[in-house]
């Protein structure tokens, strides 16, 4: 494999990662009774199944806002 091949499909594999993460984690807190919840231009991101999808589409910026959210128990 070439460097930028091999590039891509390490950071794939990180944000796959993250986002299974988010997920597992997500889950584990609304079992728990304390979801991670953010509102975001007023709507509000309650589920794990979406904080998961939007972590894995954009996650320069919903990763670190999870991990924000998750803090605010």
């Amino acid at each position: 494999m070439t460097a930028p091949v091999l590039t891509a499909v390490v950071l794939v594999a990180l944000i796959a990662a993250a986002a299974t993460w988010v997920l597992q984690d997500a889950r584990e807190r609304a079992q728990a009774r304390r979801p991670v919840v953010a509102v975001l231009l007023g709507v509000s991101i309650d589920r794990p199944e979406v904080w998961a999808v939007l972590c894995l589409l954009g996650s320069v910026i919903f990763v670190p806002m999870y991990l924000v959210a998750r803090r605010v128990d």
